[in-house]
């Protein structure tokens, strides 16, 4: 389902700092440490009585229980990590933490907290066992809100952006380098060989019939592909001229 479980808690030296990223060309696109966006540590996390005794993951990041009539649980102290790979929370106080995919985010916002107004952001977490079941029904969904810490840490930090804003706009962008795949099963449909892609002398015989007529695009205009003579032009128009003559003039 996307949620895994983290045993230790993250390091900046882990992670390539963004700016650092954004400073010169990379050697290479692919491997290599993901790319830090922004660190909110000692961040708040609240999410539902019911969500929080449901999902033993997230239970896991509160060292104290919370009251059993508690409609919401208000986590502190998690140290959040907006990076290039995924989102990272940990709780240095009950040593554990976990990681959220970018693909099972279907909703992150900006809001506030309506017993506090606190600026938060707000994150709908689609979790889907594939190995399950490939019912939409089957879907649960986990909702978070994250209060970030005053200050937070990364290129986008600065005074004049409240946190949770910076926080917001690093998901925004680490979620746009995370695009959602295509689901098992499906395959993208497919055109007609040659439309859309190259015909050249080593695949031609694959796009035409024993007569010569091409075959690969069946959107083709009547003839198209088929291979005439010189004589086939040679026809004569109504004024009595020979085509091959006529259609040199120049008309207006």
């Amino acid at each position: 389902m996307s949620l895994e479980p983290l045993t230790s808690a993250p390091t900046a030296s882990q992670f390539t700092p963004l700016s650092e990223h954004q400073s010169h060309t990379p050697t290479t696109f692919f491997g290599g440490p993901a790319v830090l966006h922004y660190h909110s540590p000692a961040s708040s996390l609240i999410i539902s009585k019911a969500d929080y005794d449901r999902y033993a993951l997230v239970r896991n990041l509160c060292a104290t229980p919370p009251a059993e009539d508690a409609a919401d649980v208000q986590i502190t102290g998690v140290d959040v990590w907006i990076t290039s790979a995924n989102v990272l929370l940990f709780s240095p106080t009950a040593s554990t933490g976990l990681s959220i995919s970018y693909p099972i985010i279907a909703l992150h916002a900006l809001g506030t907290y309506p017993p506090t107004s606190a600026p938060m952001v707000y994150l709908q977490l689609d979790l889907y066992d594939v190995e399950q079941s490939n019912s939409d029904d089957d879907i649960e969904t986990l909702h978070l809100n994250i209060i970030p810490a005053s200050a937070g840490e990364g290129a986008a930090a600065d005074t004049a952006t409240p946190p949770a804003k910076q926080l917001f706009e690093a998901l925004c962008a680490c979620a746009d380098l995370n695009p959602d795949t295509e689901e098992d099963g499906e395959t993208p449909d497919e055109t007609a060989p040659g439309a859309t892609g190259w015909i050249t002398s080593e695949n031609m015989a694959d796009f035409m019939d024993a007569d010569g007529n091409f075959i690969g695009a069946t959107e083709l205009g009547p003839g198209a592909g088929t291979v005439r003579g010189r004589e086939d032009d040679e026809v004569e128009d109504n004024d009595g001229t020979n085509g091959e003559d006529s259609k040199w003039q120049r008309t207006e």
